[in-house]
Protein backbone atom coordinates (compact mmCIF):
# COMPACT_ATOMS: atom_id res chain seq x y z
CA UNK A 1 0.00 0.00 0.00
CA UNK A 2 1.18 3.24 -0.60
CA UNK A 3 2.02 6.26 1.51
CA UNK A 4 -0.63 8.30 -0.01
CA UNK A 5 -3.44 5.61 0.56
CA UNK A 6 -2.87 5.08 3.85
CA UNK A 7 -3.12 8.77 4.64
CA UNK A 8 -5.87 9.20 2.64
CA UNK A 9 -9.21 10.01 5.32
CA UNK A 10 -12.02 8.21 4.85
CA UNK A 11 -14.93 9.23 2.79
CA UNK A 12 -17.13 9.37 5.22
CA UNK A 13 -15.33 11.60 7.92
CA UNK A 14 -17.48 13.04 10.47
CA UNK A 15 -16.63 16.69 9.28
CA UNK A 16 -18.22 15.99 5.84
CA UNK A 17 -21.09 14.28 6.91
CA UNK A 18 -24.30 15.06 5.73
CA UNK A 19 -25.46 15.24 9.66
CA UNK A 20 -22.33 17.51 10.01
CA UNK A 21 -23.43 19.77 7.21
CA UNK A 22 -27.02 20.64 8.88
CA UNK A 23 -25.35 21.01 11.89
CA UNK A 24 -22.91 23.36 10.90
CA UNK A 25 -25.75 25.36 8.46
CA UNK A 26 -27.93 25.39 11.83
CA UNK A 27 -25.01 26.77 13.78
CA UNK A 28 -24.24 29.53 11.07
CA UNK A 29 -27.67 31.05 11.08
CA UNK A 30 -27.53 31.40 14.76
CA UNK A 31 -24.01 33.59 14.35
CA UNK A 32 -25.78 35.32 11.38
CA UNK A 33 -28.67 36.47 13.80
CA UNK A 34 -26.62 37.10 16.56
CA UNK A 35 -24.08 39.03 14.44
CA UNK A 36 -26.62 41.47 12.71
CA UNK A 37 -28.00 42.42 16.49
CA UNK A 38 -24.31 43.17 17.34
CA UNK A 39 -23.14 45.13 14.20
CA UNK A 40 -24.01 48.98 15.92
CA UNK A 41 -21.49 48.18 18.84
CA UNK A 42 -19.06 46.05 16.08
CA UNK A 43 -18.34 49.36 14.09
CA UNK A 44 -21.09 49.55 11.77
CA UNK A 45 -21.61 53.00 10.98
CA UNK A 46 -24.41 55.02 12.84
CA UNK A 47 -26.98 56.43 10.40
CA UNK A 48 -27.62 59.97 11.06
CA UNK A 49 -30.72 59.79 12.99
CA UNK A 50 -28.50 57.56 15.24
CA UNK A 51 -26.15 60.34 16.10
CA UNK A 52 -28.74 63.13 17.04
CA UNK A 53 -30.36 60.73 18.80
CA UNK A 54 -27.28 60.13 20.96
CA UNK A 55 -26.02 63.44 20.84
CA UNK A 56 -29.62 65.19 22.18
CA UNK A 57 -29.05 62.14 25.12
CA UNK A 58 -25.77 63.21 25.88
CA UNK A 59 -25.93 66.49 26.05
CA UNK A 60 -28.81 66.38 27.86
CA UNK A 61 -27.35 64.64 30.52
CA UNK A 62 -24.27 66.43 30.48
CA UNK A 63 -26.38 69.88 31.15
CA UNK A 64 -28.23 68.01 33.89
CA UNK A 65 -25.51 67.39 35.65
CA UNK A 66 -23.36 70.56 35.18
CA UNK A 67 -27.03 72.27 36.59
CA UNK A 68 -26.43 69.88 39.67
CA UNK A 69 -23.10 71.50 40.49
CA UNK A 70 -24.23 74.92 39.84
CA UNK A 71 -22.47 75.47 36.42
CA UNK A 72 -25.16 77.40 34.40
CA UNK A 73 -22.90 78.29 31.40
CA UNK A 74 -22.16 75.12 31.14
CA UNK A 75 -25.72 73.60 31.40
CA UNK A 76 -26.99 76.28 28.97
CA UNK A 77 -23.94 75.37 26.52
CA UNK A 78 -25.39 71.65 26.25
CA UNK A 79 -28.81 72.58 25.96
CA UNK A 80 -28.26 74.69 23.06
CA UNK A 81 -26.11 71.51 21.34
CA UNK A 82 -29.30 69.03 22.32
CA UNK A 83 -31.60 71.55 20.82
CA UNK A 84 -29.63 72.57 17.58
CA UNK A 85 -29.99 68.74 17.40
CA UNK A 86 -33.33 67.82 17.96
CA UNK A 87 -34.09 70.33 15.39
CA UNK A 88 -32.03 68.78 12.66
CA UNK A 89 -33.43 65.48 13.92
CA UNK A 90 -37.43 66.36 14.49
CA UNK A 91 -37.54 69.31 11.95
CA UNK A 92 -40.11 71.63 12.25
CA UNK A 93 -42.13 69.44 9.17
CA UNK A 94 -45.77 68.46 10.19
CA UNK A 95 -46.21 64.73 10.16
CA UNK A 96 -48.07 61.99 11.67
CA UNK A 97 -45.23 62.12 15.37
CA UNK A 98 -44.95 65.78 15.25
CA UNK A 99 -46.62 66.17 18.17
CA UNK A 100 -44.49 64.04 20.10
CA UNK A 101 -41.60 65.41 18.36
CA UNK A 102 -42.62 68.81 18.70
CA UNK A 103 -42.72 67.93 22.17
CA UNK A 104 -39.37 66.80 22.60
CA UNK A 105 -37.95 70.09 21.13
CA UNK A 106 -40.12 71.94 23.50
CA UNK A 107 -38.88 70.13 26.87
CA UNK A 108 -35.42 71.16 25.79
CA UNK A 109 -36.04 74.83 25.77
CA UNK A 110 -38.13 74.64 28.67
CA UNK A 111 -34.63 73.11 30.63
CA UNK A 112 -32.76 76.08 29.21
CA UNK A 113 -35.36 78.30 30.56
CA UNK A 114 -35.14 76.60 33.51
CA UNK A 115 -31.22 76.98 34.33
CA UNK A 116 -31.60 80.44 33.12
CA UNK A 117 -34.03 80.96 36.05
CA UNK A 118 -31.71 79.20 38.21
CA UNK A 119 -28.83 81.42 36.80
CA UNK A 120 -31.04 84.91 37.70
CA UNK A 121 -31.09 85.70 33.84
CA UNK A 122 -35.07 86.29 34.49
CA UNK A 123 -35.91 88.21 31.74
CA UNK A 124 -34.54 85.25 29.15
CA UNK A 125 -35.96 82.90 31.54
CA UNK A 126 -39.38 84.38 30.97
CA UNK A 127 -39.04 85.24 27.19
CA UNK A 128 -38.78 81.40 26.82
CA UNK A 129 -41.43 80.04 29.38
CA UNK A 130 -43.92 82.94 27.48
CA UNK A 131 -42.80 81.43 23.72
CA UNK A 132 -43.49 77.82 24.81
CA UNK A 133 -46.78 78.89 26.36
CA UNK A 134 -48.15 80.45 23.56
CA UNK A 135 -47.91 76.75 21.49
CA UNK A 136 -49.64 74.57 24.16
CA UNK A 137 -53.48 74.67 24.56
CA UNK A 138 -54.76 76.60 27.44
CA UNK A 139 -56.58 73.29 29.06
CA UNK A 140 -53.86 71.77 29.64
CA UNK A 141 -51.25 70.60 32.68
CA UNK A 142 -48.12 71.77 31.00
CA UNK A 143 -49.92 75.08 30.02
CA UNK A 144 -50.84 76.10 33.76
CA UNK A 145 -47.33 74.45 35.12
CA UNK A 146 -45.39 76.59 32.67
CA UNK A 147 -47.99 79.47 33.42
CA UNK A 148 -46.77 79.46 37.47
CA UNK A 149 -43.17 79.21 36.00
CA UNK A 150 -44.09 82.32 33.75
CA UNK A 151 -45.31 84.39 36.70
CA UNK A 152 -42.43 83.49 39.24
CA UNK A 153 -40.13 84.73 36.92
CA UNK A 154 -42.12 88.39 35.63
CA UNK A 155 -42.03 88.90 39.56
CA UNK A 156 -38.24 87.99 39.85
CA UNK A 157 -37.86 90.58 36.45
CA UNK A 158 -39.91 93.08 38.09
CA UNK A 159 -38.09 92.85 40.90
CA UNK A 160 -34.73 92.92 39.60
CA UNK A 161 -35.80 96.30 37.48
CA UNK A 162 -36.75 98.12 40.71
CA UNK A 163 -33.42 96.87 42.07
CA UNK A 164 -31.51 98.51 39.29
CA UNK A 165 -33.53 101.24 38.86
CA UNK A 166 -32.81 102.06 42.71
CA UNK A 167 -28.89 101.55 42.18
CA UNK A 168 -29.01 103.60 39.28
CA UNK A 169 -30.72 106.52 41.16
CA UNK A 170 -28.04 106.13 44.31
CA UNK A 171 -25.18 106.29 41.83
CA UNK A 172 -26.56 109.36 40.25
CA UNK A 173 -26.99 110.97 43.89
CA UNK A 174 -24.02 109.90 45.25
CA UNK A 175 -22.13 111.39 42.39
CA UNK A 176 -24.03 114.58 43.06
CA UNK A 177 -22.81 114.98 46.23
CA UNK A 178 -19.15 114.55 45.33
CA UNK A 179 -19.75 117.30 42.88
CA UNK A 180 -20.95 119.26 45.27
CA UNK A 181 -18.28 118.85 47.42
CA UNK A 182 -15.17 119.62 44.84
CA UNK A 183 -17.59 122.80 44.25
CA UNK A 184 -18.64 121.63 40.49
CA UNK A 185 -22.58 122.99 41.44
CA UNK A 186 -23.44 123.19 37.91
CA UNK A 187 -23.12 119.56 37.72
CA UNK A 188 -24.17 118.73 41.08
CA UNK A 189 -27.61 120.44 40.04
CA UNK A 190 -27.66 118.05 36.92
CA UNK A 191 -27.26 114.96 39.43
CA UNK A 192 -29.75 116.17 41.22
CA UNK A 193 -32.40 117.20 38.97
CA UNK A 194 -31.91 113.54 37.38
CA UNK A 195 -32.42 111.95 40.49
CA UNK A 196 -35.54 114.15 41.73
CA UNK A 197 -37.54 112.87 38.40
CA UNK A 198 -36.63 109.05 38.84
CA UNK A 199 -37.58 109.31 42.35
CA UNK A 200 -40.94 111.37 41.85
CA UNK A 201 -41.94 108.79 39.23
CA UNK A 202 -41.50 105.76 41.77
CA UNK A 203 -42.62 107.22 45.18
CA UNK A 204 -44.49 110.42 44.52
CA UNK A 205 -44.11 114.18 45.09
CA UNK A 206 -43.75 113.88 48.86
CA UNK A 207 -41.80 111.32 50.02
CA UNK A 208 -38.92 111.79 52.25
CA UNK A 209 -36.30 110.94 49.68
CA UNK A 210 -37.89 113.32 46.93
CA UNK A 211 -37.58 116.03 49.79
CA UNK A 212 -33.82 115.52 50.39
CA UNK A 213 -33.07 116.05 47.01
CA UNK A 214 -34.84 119.24 47.21
CA UNK A 215 -33.53 120.51 50.02
CA UNK A 216 -30.10 119.58 48.59
CA UNK A 217 -31.23 122.00 45.61
CA UNK A 218 -31.80 124.50 47.88
CA UNK A 219 -28.35 123.94 49.29
CA UNK A 220 -26.91 124.78 46.41
CA UNK A 221 -28.33 128.08 45.44
CA UNK A 222 -27.76 128.93 49.30
CA UNK A 223 -23.46 127.78 48.43
CA UNK A 224 -23.95 130.06 45.11
CA UNK A 225 -25.43 133.02 47.49
CA UNK A 226 -28.91 132.63 45.49
CA UNK A 227 -30.67 133.20 49.05
CA UNK A 228 -34.32 134.43 47.86
CA UNK A 229 -34.40 130.43 45.86
CA UNK A 230 -32.98 128.81 48.32
CA UNK A 231 -36.09 130.11 50.79
CA UNK A 232 -38.38 129.14 48.47
CA UNK A 233 -37.40 125.97 48.25
CA UNK A 234 -36.75 125.67 51.94
CA UNK A 235 -40.61 126.93 52.64
CA UNK A 236 -41.63 124.62 50.40
CA UNK A 237 -40.41 121.59 51.86
CA UNK A 238 -41.68 122.94 55.27
CA UNK A 239 -44.99 123.40 53.85
CA UNK A 240 -45.14 119.82 52.63
CA UNK A 241 -43.63 117.77 55.66
CA UNK A 242 -46.33 120.15 57.63
CA UNK A 243 -48.97 118.88 55.43
CA UNK A 244 -47.91 115.21 56.34
CA UNK A 245 -48.68 115.28 60.00
CA UNK A 246 -48.42 112.08 61.77
CA UNK A 247 -46.52 110.82 58.99
CA UNK A 248 -44.23 113.84 59.11
CA UNK A 249 -40.05 113.30 59.16
CA UNK A 250 -39.50 115.89 62.20
CA UNK A 251 -35.93 115.87 62.41
CA UNK A 252 -35.98 117.09 58.72
CA UNK A 253 -38.02 119.58 59.45
CA UNK A 254 -36.14 121.01 62.39
CA UNK A 255 -33.18 120.85 59.87
CA UNK A 256 -34.91 122.78 57.14
CA UNK A 257 -36.59 125.10 59.48
CA UNK A 258 -32.83 125.56 60.91
CA UNK A 259 -31.66 126.21 57.51
CA UNK A 260 -34.37 128.95 56.84
CA UNK A 261 -33.92 130.70 59.85
CA UNK A 262 -30.24 131.02 59.29
CA UNK A 263 -30.93 132.31 55.68
CA UNK A 264 -33.24 135.44 57.52
CA UNK A 265 -30.69 136.09 59.97
CA UNK A 266 -28.06 136.73 57.10
CA UNK A 267 -29.81 138.71 54.92
CA UNK A 268 -31.34 140.65 57.92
Amino acid sequence: MSISEETREPEDSALESQESFKVRASINHVVKRAARRLMPSIGKPRTEEQILKKTIKDCSRMASSHTKDKNFKGAIEQYEKALEAAYELYGDEPDDDFSKKHNAIQKIRESIADVYSLEGSHEEALELYTSIKEDLEISSRKYKDLEKKEVAAMNKVNTSRKQRAKNQIDQIYQIGLINVKIGNYRKAKEHFLRALAMLKMRYGVTHDKVLIIREHLGDLHVLQFEVDEARLIYESILKTLSEKRKDCNMKHYDVVKQKLKDLKAEKS
